[in-house]
């Protein structure tokens, strides 16, 4: 009896311990991002993108519109079992580049509120939306002009 009754506090230790683990959460990093001490061996206006990019390896990012400005981002995402995986930490370090390629400005930016900024966005509205091809067709008719096929 007393065998049986050890057997089974064995397995309820068994089963307790195997919850227990899978509920603790899992932390994953996604990017990289200097350190602050080594963003302050880099000196302004004497280091260039070619120095950088030795220290740090190529960007994860380049500006839009020229390659003037260079972006590192590092993310840690924390997953737990039952829940969708969330932001813990967001770390951004730009970059900004003269157009000789000296550094001029480094800028460090971090998610610590959790707040989630909405992009505003640009769409060209449709002018034909709603109207069907033989309304077209019919609207069409009308602007044709005959002499422009002479020319």
């Amino acid at each position: 009896m007393t065998d049986r009754f050890f057997q089974l506090k064995k397995l309820c230790f068994f089963f307790m311990i195997i919850s227990l683990t899978g509920c603790s959460a899992t932390f994953k990093n996604h990017g990289f991002t200097p350190s602050k001490v080594e963003v302050e061996q880099l000196l302004i206006g004497k280091d260039s993108k070619q120095s950088v990019k030795k220290m740090f390896g190529p960007p994860s990012s380049l500006g839009l519109v020229d390659n003037d400005k260079w972006f590192y981002l590092s993310t840690k995402v924390k997953y737990s079992s039952y829940r969708a995986p969330e932001i813990a930490t967001r770390k951004l370090v730009a970059f900004s580049f003269t157009k000789t390629g000296a550094l001029e400005n480094i800028e460090v930016f971090q998610l610590d509120n959790q707040e989630v900024v909405v992009l505003s966005r640009r769409i060209t509205a449709s002018g034909i939306k709603g109207i069907g091809l033989i309304r077209q067709i019919l609207n069409s008719v009308g602007n044709y002009d005959p002499t422009n096929v002479l020319k």
